[in-house]
Order: C-alpha cells, then structure tokens, then sequence
C-alpha cells in the first residue's frame, strides 16, 4: 500500500515538471528585441541645426557686384543700362550659358549677346553684362535677371518705373549738402543717392591732410544718409579754427562705374 502511494506521488511530480518546463524554456529562448542602429549623422528636425560633423556648405564659384539692379524713375521711351560684373572666385574655368530677363519687352541685354554664348570665365577674371531699360509707357516694371552656368543658375531682380518726360526734372539727384547743427560748432551733412554707388566721404585740412573720414569706398544703397560733424578729428580731438575740406567721391557700380565728386567747404570758428 504505502509502495502505491509513492508511485502515484512521484509520478504526479513528473508530470508537474514536464507541464512546466517547456513554457520556462520558451520564455527563455525568446529572443531579445533589437533597435535598429542609429545613423553616424542624423538629419536635424530643424533646417537651422546642422549635425556637428556635416559638411560646409559649398560656395557658388562666380561672385556678382550687385544683388539687384534699380533704374529708379526715366522718361517714356529714353533707354538707360547698368552693368554687373561677374567675377570667377574658384581655381577652374567656368561656363555662363544662358543670359535671360522675363521681360523682354522693355529690358534688353546688349552684351554679352545670345550668340557669344557660351562664354567661358577663365579663374580670377570677369565678365561684364548691361542690361538696359526702355519704357514703353508709364508704369513700373519688374523683372528678373537669370543667368545660368551647367552648375548653378543667378537671379538678380530689376526693377525701374516710367513717368512722364515733364516729370523727369522734379526727380531727386545725387547730391550733398552741409547745414549748420544746433549746437556750436555741429554741421549736419547729407548725402543722397539715387543707386547704390561706393562712397568715400572724408573731411581734410588746407594743406590736404585728412582729418576725419565718415565713408571710405563702403557701398550703399540708394537712399539719403546724413552725418554729424562736431568740429573734432578722427582721434576725437578738437580741430583750430579754419577752413575745412569735405570732399565726396561717388562710384556709381551698377552705371558702369561713374564717378561724381563733390568739395563742401566748412568754416570753423574760434
């Protein structure tokens, strides 16, 4: 009797024990999940955060004077031009072979014409081209300047506006001009521009000696600027009593690079 119970107790302990074992092994031998690796260089979620080991961004080879050209306001029918000069920057040829504004209309490009094309720039040298503005009648009229090399492609926006042959005359001019400020011994100077043009702007002595510099050839955009002299030089100390020079050189970059001068003189008192 007491041999029956046993046998039936370990028989019920077997069968216990192989239920349970495959399940033990089957959670053992479940593999383990893998995450897919990351990558060396992820790309930023936002366009302004550049990972830390991509690359500089490339720069274009041919480098422009000008990043757009203004006309400004001209008689119906009269024809005016500017330039932009095209430098090649990088240590190969380049090759510009497609010149184009979408208004062909009222903007033309004289040269380089569309049969000189294709023109190749060789390294460190430059290419010039004009593109002129004829109204047709009054009103404003924007385009686009496109130039195309097999590399990459420039877009410049023009711009001019046609008025009235009557009207010309009451346009502003380039010019400038000296008024004495509130204070004792203060001028106010102006300069106006109707294009952007480089500008040096320096005030010197009798003899020639400069003495104060407000502008040296920096560019500016059409618009007026105006100046506040006190009567002191470049080091901030107070010039004697005499005649002073205010001399202006204006290079018109975008006309073909025409220089208007200007000579101001300012009286300083005792």
């Amino acid at each position: 009797m007491l041999k029956s119970i046993v046998s039936v107790f370990l028989t019920s302990v077997v069968v216990m024990f192989f239920a349970v074992a495959p399940a033990s092994a089957q959670k053992k031998e479940k593999p383990a999940q893998q995450t897919a690796p990351r990558p060396a260089n992820p790309t930023p979620k936002d366009p302004k955060i550049v990972a830390a080991d991509a690359p500089p961004p490339q720069q274009p080879a041919l480098a422009l004077n000008v990043p757009e050209l203004k006309f400004g306001a001209q008689g119906v029918g009269v024809q005016s031009c500017m330039y932009v000069n095209i430098t090649n920057t990088s240590a190969a040829a380049q090759t510009m072979i497609a010149l184009s504004t979408d208004d062909e209309k009222n903007y033309s490009i004289p040269s380089p014409s569309h049969q000189m094309l294709p023109i190749s720039i060789q390294p460190r040298t430059n290419v010039t081209i004009s593109v002129c503005f004829k109204p047709g009648k009054i009103g404003d009229y924007k385009t686009r300047l496109v130039i195309k090399t097999p590399q990459d492609s420039f877009v410049i926006p023009v711009e001019g506006k046609a008025i009235r042959p009557e009207d010309v005359g009451k346009l502003p001019k380039t010019d400038l001009s000296i008024s004495k400020g509130k204070k004792k011994r203060t001028w106010n100077i102006k300069l106006q521009l109707v294009s952007p043009a480089k500008i040096t702007l320096q005030l010197s002595d009798e003899l020639g000696a400069m003495k104060m510099s407000f502008l040296s050839n920096d560019f500016k955009n059409e618009g007026a600027y105006e100046f506040l002299f006190n009567g002191t030089d470049k080091d901030k100390k107070k010039l004697p009593p005499g005649k002073y020079y205010l001399r202006c050189v204006i290079e018109d970059i975008a006309r073909g690079n025409v220089v208007t001068k200007f000579t101001k003189v300012i009286e300083i008192p005792d």
